[in-house]
């Protein structure tokens, strides 16, 4: 590539929504409505309401086969509508398709969900400190994407394949393990079993603690590292999930930890698409 075509070029710009309960959304407009749609990075397609449907008047349409939709808090079987044109700031997202699902699923606040089939279009970047997306094109140097700080990053890769899931690697108190970027979640978490293999304790540790979910702990985590990047004593809510079944072929655990809002609002994020690269940084005000 040519020197000029390293820099990056803005498609979009808008401002991030916090729900009452912490969530996180942003504005998009249809047909000169505006709406409410709340970002999940774990949700493989976009969603729209079934109130969001009808204002709009659209009609429903099924899918060839019986499709499941993840919707971040689970599989559903789906219809879909299609939008003509959606604008996201500047951005306009043309013919669509949108998962049709029922109202009841979502958060209170929002009218759908963007998922990961339209944020990773292009390379899109969370800037929690200053509440901003910004949709950037995919189109520049490989490692050119770090503007907004001269200190030091981390870059990690997605692990495959990435629309389904942002799935990257990371280190807990030095041990390694996955870690599922999740912005449809408001607190982190990981499965009480495993961190107990993975770091050696038991349930009778006297520095686990319960929370005030039932069958939630707590635990004092010393650092969270992405390579270099280091978060000093993460809080990492544990959910106790004891086997339930003797099939050897159902897993045990999940041992992926869940990194939610709580702990991502403390970062920068940077996701490059034809890279497939995670760039992670501290926070930076402008």
């Amino acid at each position: 590539m040519r020197a000029e075509d390293c820099d990056l070029s803005e498609i979009a710009s808008v401002p991030l929504k916090t729900s009452n309960i912490g969530h996180v959304g942003v504005p998009v407009v249809v047909a000169g409505q505006e709406f409410s749609l709340l970002i999940d990075t774990n949700a493989t397609y976009s969603t729209l309401s079934s109130k969001m449907i009808r204002r709009l008047g659209l009609s429903k349409k099924s899918f060839p086969d019986e499709r499941m939709i993840n919707v971040g808090s689970g599989l559903v079987v789906a219809k879909y509508v299609k939008v003509d044109a959606m604008e996201i700031g500047a951005m306009r997202l043309k013919d669509h398709e949108f998962g049709a699902i029922q109202s009841e699923l979502y958060i209170p606040g929002f009218d759908g969900v963007l998922g990961l089939d339209v944020l990773l279009i292009h390379d899109v970047e969370f800037d929690f400190a200053n509440n901003t997306l910004r949709i950037i094109s995919e189109n520049h140097c490989p490692g050119h994407v770090v503007y907004w700080t001269d200190d030091g990053f981390a870059v990690v890769p997605l692990k495959p394949p990435s629309f389904l899931a942002l799935n990257v690697q990371g280190a807990l108190d030095d041990k390694p393990l996955g870690v599922f970027v999740d912005t449809g979640v408001t607190k982190s978490s990981m499965n009480l079993e495993y961190v107990e293999q993975l770091l050696g304790f038991n349930e009778m540790s006297a520095e686990l603690a319960p929370a005030e979910e039932r069958r939630t702990f707590t635990y004092p985590f010393k650092k969270l590292a992405f390579e270099l990047l280091e978060m000093r004593n993460p809080q990492i809510l544990l959910l106790s999930q004891k086997k339930k079944s003797s099939d050897p072929d159902v897993p045990l655990w999940n041992t992926n930890l869940t990194l939610g809002l709580d702990l991502l609002r403390k970062l920068h994020l940077y996701i490059a698409t034809k890279e497939q690269m995670l760039y992670l940084t501290p926070p930076a005000l402008i």
